[in-house]
């Protein structure tokens, strides 16, 4: 089985989003942080190539560079906190975390809680789909199941402009999203393009081709 995007179907889902640091009103101000010498970032270590874990164990990715970088700058110890997709938000009310770095997308609903740095990327939300899927447009999705992981704009996408009929299943994150897809529960994913691509092709022995 091959994984690609459709076309039709990703010019009908495809969702630019712009992403940036979050931090509530309740976490710790840049006051005390500077006392305490540390920053708590909540960071998505199951995102890969954003935020996941070297061979070695040590966290790594993009977002974990500008969490770095951000820690230096202010001169204090950087302190990850581990979070899913669906806790970055909850972490931050909750003040398990300062700030969170973790691919989260800006859109008016989280604003309503949060405050967002300005933008620094953009990410596409995808539906990946074998070549040799019978899907050209958003209504073929109906009957089928789609994975997605939860409280992500990927599953708010996916809801919003799924049919009747389509059955989605949400995830705690994408790793687990994934492990559906290569075992073979599901064979359509609702995520972030750099995500799919990644992913997929690490956990299948050729890219894009099951050989079961």
């Amino acid at each position: 089985m091959t994984y690609s995007l459709k076309p039709a179907l990703a010019a009908i889902t495809v969702a630019t989003a712009l992403l940036g640091t979050a931090a509530p009103a309740c976490a710790n101000t840049l006051e005390q942080i500077m006392q305490q010498k540390v920053l708590r970032v909540a960071i998505d270590l199951s995102a890969p190539p954003y935020g996941m874990k070297s061979e070695t164990m040590k966290e790594v990715g993009s977002d974990v560079e500008t969490a770095n970088l951000l820690a230096k700058d202010l001169g204090v110890t950087l302190q990850i906190v581990p979070t899913t997709q669906a806790n970055r938000i909850p972490f931050l009310l909750t003040n398990k975390a300062d700030i969170v770095i973790s691919s989260l997308s800006i859109t008016p609903e989280r604003a309503k809680v949060i405050d967002f740095s300005i933008p620094y990327a953009v990410i596409q939300s995808v539906i990946g789909a074998p070549k040799d899927a019978p899907i050209k447009e958003m209504k073929d999705l109906a009957g089928k199941t789609v994975v997605t992981a939860r409280g992500t704009t990927n599953d708010q996408n996916v809801t919003k402009l799924a049919p009747p009929g389509t059955n989605i299943v949400r995830f705690e994150n994408d790793a687990t999203a994934i492990t559906a897809i290569t075992s073979g529960q599901a064979n359509i994913f609702s995520t972030a393009l750099p995500l799919l691509l990644r992913s997929i092709r690490r956990t299948r022995p050729r890219p894009w081709i099951s050989r079961l």
